[in-house]
């Protein structure tokens, strides 16, 4: 990815099928057969021009660390909504909450927290261009 070789290939999305097919993914998993996994979304669908297979990864990646780092009994919501012409994607869990002091490198390259939480809300641009995936700051919930 940083040496510029992937190819992204756009198309036109619905952003909650690309959440489904990412909780589908997770799912199987030991540690979120023993969590509340739920999921708000609109009606109808919520388009986006995007890599489907990327964007699938980065889903994946928010919905793997919520479930790693939200304790047994614990719960996952997965909300999708529209904003202002923007997809707007959250994963909210009620883990440990993330450490101040990682908020400023919560998007480098192989940052991670010891302990950290997974709490993100992506805002995701519709139907422009994919190089605009602009990921928001973690979100700590009470």
């Amino acid at each position: 990815m940083t040496s510029g070789k992937i190819v992204l290939q756009r198309a036109q999305l619905d952003l909650g099928e690309v959440a489904r097919r990412a909780l589908e993914a997770i799912r199987p998993t030991p540690i979120t057969q023993k969590l509340k996994v739920s999921v708000r979304a609109p009606n109808g669908p919520v388009k986006v021009e995007a890599d489907a297979v990327r964007l699938e990864q980065v889903v994946v990646n928010l919905l793997g660390n919520a479930a790693k780092y939200t304790p047994e009994g614990g719960a996952i919501e997965v909300m999708l909504d529209e904003q202002d012409g923007d997809a707007l994607s959250t994963v909210r869990d009620n883990g440990v909450g993330m450490a101040p002091d990682m908020l400023p490198r919560v998007f480098d390259l192989f940052a991670q927290a010891e302990g950290s939480p997974s709490t993100l809300c992506a805002k995701i641009p519709p139907i422009r261009a994919f190089s605009r995936l602009g990921l928001t700051a973690p979100c700590r919930h009470a």
